[in-house]
């Protein structure tokens, strides 16, 4: 299946306050599936991946999701029924 691009993208707050932007999801990225960028203070604007539970891969956690809001579980939920197609 191939990558789902959100327009507009999805505009969040990661667990550490620093603006996200979610841009896609990728039903076939079993270890992520979710790809963005964030604004941080130590490295200015980097693109990430999280997974299903908004975990950011290889940058400190505060870069990551709370994925008990709202915006971040449609998108959990948008990637989670692309991945049972």
């Amino acid at each position: 299946m191939k990558k789902i691009t959100f327009n507009p993208p999805v505009q969040t707050l990661t667990t550490g306050q620093y603006p996200a932007t979610i841009f896609e999801i990728d039903p076939d990225d079993v270890g992520d599936g979710v790809g963005g960028r964030v604004v941080t203070p130590g490295m200015g604007d980097i693109v990430v991946a999280w997974n299903d539970v908004g975990i950011c891969r290889g940058t400190v956690d505060s870069s990551n999701l709370d994925p008990r809001k709202p915006e971040v579980a449609a998108v959990i939920e948008q990637l989670k029924q692309a991945r049972n197609q």
